[in-house]
């Protein structure tokens, strides 16, 4: 979503995916999340 500057961490991906998830149902209320949007979340994950 644009302006927001929440950051999902997690174990690996799947953790990372879940978080995401989550927020995007609770703070943006999104039923589901699309697939271009799951696909900005994959590429921004890298490792701290």
């Amino acid at each position: 979503m644009p302006g927001c500057e929440y950051v999902a961490r997690g174990q690996n991906e799947d953790e990372v995916l879940a978080r995401a998830a989550e927020h995007a149902k609770r703070d943006h209320g999104m039923e589901s999340i699309p697939d271009d949007v799951i696909d900005k979340v994959k590429s921004a994950i890298h490792d701290e």
